[in-house]
């Protein structure tokens, strides 16, 4: 009977390590998982997807955590409560099992001998631009000695590392939280990601913004093909931080046309401009981009539609798929300063779908064209003219403001629509007060023809329709969540006053966009 379990164990096993998921808001520990993968190496090839939670990091350690811990308790592993920073540390046989395998692993070179009490991982004197003291003890690199010790600590990030550089096969990764600072462990295993295909980092819990540059190793690296995250900002304009050397951190740096990414989100971003450009750069054949912003841009290095249509000109001949909203500042949305607003996409000639607030345009917004004399208006600045040529689905949206489609603009585009956009299928317009969504319906009620042919119909919708973001799908720690029965089983979906509901799903879904958006 023993042999018989044995021989079960070694055929089921391997797919049970398929996944590792530990995404629970009660912390629980990563130490078990990596124990069985440092024991069973042969499981480590059968990972394929990994879904991790927050980790503490250096950064969000308090200096009241650093007191003295008795050395008892390091011969047992509690569990950290509930939004506790720091567990207990490893005893000294379950350090030198991570230690050593973090070195077979090429991670570090040195190992630091668990009986140093010599702490210098953060102290009185150690601030975020301070941290130059690293390799000031014997070690050759600074890293092994901050790997070692926040080990011995009892701080997860190493361990977060040592996962990372143990699974040469993951081709997906879902982050729930990234650190924010400079005093975080790089990600640099052995094996350079050369199987993963889509990251997604999602730091909606508390909205802390975190530094893209994080992952430029990772996307150098890999063959990565989808990116989708959230809150990310720039690392290099993050508050004069500085690296552990006393530099100033540089922008992202990266090479043109090196990148096999074709699906990019980036969802409530503070993105510098340079950093945007680098990236967008980067990628030699993207399908499908998104960007909503956070009002976090000053000066030069904030993005206006005007600049973000410039930097995805490059893409005209590949973008499919189109999502923005970004925060308009009062001085880009005037007639005087135009250049800030779009003024055309007609040659995005293989963009299929467009998802936008009206504000983004120039002359779209119903406030904006009150204000122009329709008499010095051109054909060439009609709305229907402007469009990508191609373009299938049209979707004006609300952003916070609530600002609504030009009438005007409207009536022109179903005018000439037949002739100037024939494929396009689905208009829908965002609207909230009665009497304007009633106006758009009678307006396209009044120029929509009824047409035999199937193939030339068009649809159109007006409802309080937002532009939807990345993550709204994504389980908030803070949202509702109902359970019920269907199909045979109990299902948690998420409540209906759930604040979280992800409209660009649903827009998705209700017009069946084809499969390429759907695995974004």
């Amino acid at each position: 009977m023993t042999l018989v379990c044995r021989r079960l164990q070694s055929f089921t096993e391997p797919a049970l390590f398929r996944e590792y998921t530990n995404a629970s808001r009660c912390s629980r520990p990563f130490l078990p998982f990596l124990e069985r993968i440092i024991l069973r190496p042969d499981l480590r090839s059968h990972t394929r997807k990994l879904h991790l939670r927050p980790w503490t990091t250096l950064g969000t350690i308090r200096d009241e955590d650093f007191e003295p811990i008795v050395k008892a308790h390091r011969h047992t592993r509690e569990r950290p409560e509930p939004g506790s920073m720091r567990a207990t540390g490893p005893n000294a046989v379950e350090y030198l099992m991570l230690a050593q395998s973090a070195k077979a692993a090429k991670l570090i070179d040195e190992i630091l001998p668990f009986d140093r009490h010599t702490f210098h991982v953060k102290g009185p004197d150690t601030t975020r631009s301070n941290t130059t003291h690293y390799a000031e003890y014997g070690m050759t690199r600074a890293f092994d000695r901050m790997f070692c010790e926040m080990l011995r600590e009892g701080i997860e990030d190493p361990l977060v590392v040592l996962l990372i550089a143990l699974l040469p096969n993951v081709t997906d990764i879902v982050l729930g939280g990234v650190p924010s600072n400079t005093l975080s462990l790089c990600w640099q295993p052995n094996h350079g990601f050369s199987a993963l295909r889509k990251m997604t980092a999602c730091a909606i819990d508390g909205e802390q913004p975190w530094p893209i540059e994080f992952f430029r190793p990772l996307l150098v690296q890999s063959k990565l093909e989808s990116l989708k995250v959230s809150h990310a900002t720039s690392w290099s304009r993050a508050d004069g931080e500085r690296d552990p050397s006393g530099n100033t951190i540089l922008s992202l740096g990266l090479l043109p046309k090196t990148f096999a990414l074709q699906h990019v989100e980036l969802e409530s971003c503070a993105l510098h401009v340079l950093d945007l450009r680098a990236l967008l750069d980067a990628c030699c054949r993207l399908r499908s981009f998104l960007y909503t912003t956070a009002d976090r841009g000053v000066g030069s290095s904030r993005l206006s539609p005007g600049r973000l249509a410039g930097l995805l000109e490059a893409h005209r001949n590949t973008l499919e798929y189109l999502v923005f909203d970004l925060d308009i500042h009062p001085s880009e949305s005037t007639s005087g300063n135009q250049l800030d607003l779009i003024q055309s996409l007609s040659h995005m000639t293989a963009l299929r779908v467009l998802v936008t607030p009206p504000e983004m345009w120039y002359g779209v917004e119903a406030e904006q064209d009150a204000a122009i004399h329709h008499d010095d208006v051109s054909e060439a600045q009609c709305l229907s003219s402007r469009m990508p040529p191609n373009l299938e689905m049209l979707i004006f949206g609300l952003s916070k403001g609530e600002r609504t489609t030009s009438l005007r603009q409207l009536s022109g585009l179903l005018r000439t629509r037949a002739a100037i956009l024939p494929r396009l299928a689905t208009l829908c317009i965002g609207g909230v007060e009665q009497e304007y969504v009633k106006q758009v319906r009678q307006l396209a009620l009044d120029l929509t023809p009824v047409s035999p042919a199937r193939s030339s119909m068009l649809r159109v919708e007006v409802r309080p329709e937002h532009v939807g973001t990345v993550f709204d799908s994504m389980k908030h720690v803070n949202s509702l969540n109902d359970t019920i029965w269907t199909n045979g089983k109990y299902a948690t979906i998420p409540s209906q006053h759930s604040p979280f509901l992800r409209t660009y799903e649903r827009i998705r879904n209700e017009h069946n966009l084809p499969a390429a958006v759907q695995s974004l």
